[in-house]
């Protein structure tokens, strides 16, 4: 695990430069977004149920278009690890790859949630019921400092117990779905097309891998809750605060989800060296 995750930061920090120009649609896509908002005013203006319906669907189109945008980015990443491949900057219409990939990916989310909701559906009523006897009587409606930084005291409990539920759960999901992990790096450089359940078969789960994305994927929310038990919250409000925060950890979940990639990538890399080293040879004849 250990060295998953130090091989795995190693490649992401190389490869920053790379992250822009594999991801940039999702950025470019966001960025027109916030600005259009700004510039017309729209959240302003949602008093009629066809401006909200409006913006309901053009948020969900744009929702849609990142998630396949961000499936490409995605496999020129693998690619770029496992193939040597030089990052260019990516077309802004996802390929029949990046598609199939995408396809995965919903499949594993759609379980994932299945099990979550399965499990947390017992976990948090309970969890409902015994801490937020403490929120009871306050009413945050233009409250002071003074109040918010009660409930921020009566609420960091609740966010302990519920980061911990969360990695539990998320622990139980992954490991019983490690098998299928490595579907998506398989994906990304395989020339073939092999049924899902054949890709599982012949992949060998690595030792670590579970634990070395449980890391990554939750250093963020990890890292916010210390922060948000630890700082009152007079000075979590203060802009000179608040704004470098927000981007921190804005930057921080990006590198996150980019260093979850790489691990996929190298985890991949030491279960099939023998179909690298073929669709790297296809890659070439082929380019």
């Amino acid at each position: 695990m250990t060295a998953l995750l130090a091989e795995g930061f190693a490649d992401t920090y190389r490869g920053i430069g790379a992250a822009l120009r594999l991801f940039w649609p999702v950025a470019a896509t966001y960025l027109v977004m916030i600005v259009a908002a700004g510039v017309l005013g729209f959240f302003a203006a949602l008093e009629s149920e066809a401006r909200v319906l409006s913006f309901f669907l053009v948020a969900l189109a744009v929702t849609i278009y990142a998630f396949f945008a961000l499936c490409q980015g995605a496999v020129g990443w693998h690619r770029r690890i496992l193939l040597n491949e030089a990052a260019r900057w990516i077309s802004p219409i996802p390929s029949s790859r990046g598609l199939r990939y995408a396809l995965a990916v919903f499949i594993f989310i759609v379980i994932f949630l299945i099990g979550h909701l399965a499990i947390s559906s017992v976990t948090l009523p309970y969890l409902h019921s015994v801490f937020t006897s403490a929120l009871r009587g306050m009413d945050l409606t233009n409250a002071p400092v003074e109040q918010l930084e009660l409930w921020r005291r009566a609420v960091w409990p609740i966010q302990i117990a519920t980061l911990a539920t969360a990695i539990i759960l998320v622990s139980a999901i992954l490991w019983f779905g490690r098998t299928w992990l490595l579907v998506f790096p398989y994906i990304s450089i395989r020339s073939t097309e092999p049924t899902f359940s054949a890709i599982r078969e012949s992949l060998n789960h690595p030792a670590g891998l579970v634990g070395a994305l449980l890391i990554v994927f939750f250093l963020p929310f990890l890292l916010g809750t210390i922060y948000y038990v630890a700082t009152p919250m007079s000075v979590q409000l203060f802009p000179a605060v608040r704004w470098p925060m927000t981007i921190f950890n804005i930057a921080l979940s990006i590198f996150c989800f980019l260093w979850g990639l790489s691990i996929l990538s190298l985890a991949y890399r030491q279960a099939a060296v023998d179909k690298i080293a073929r669709a790297t040879g296809a890659a070439m004849v082929n380019g």
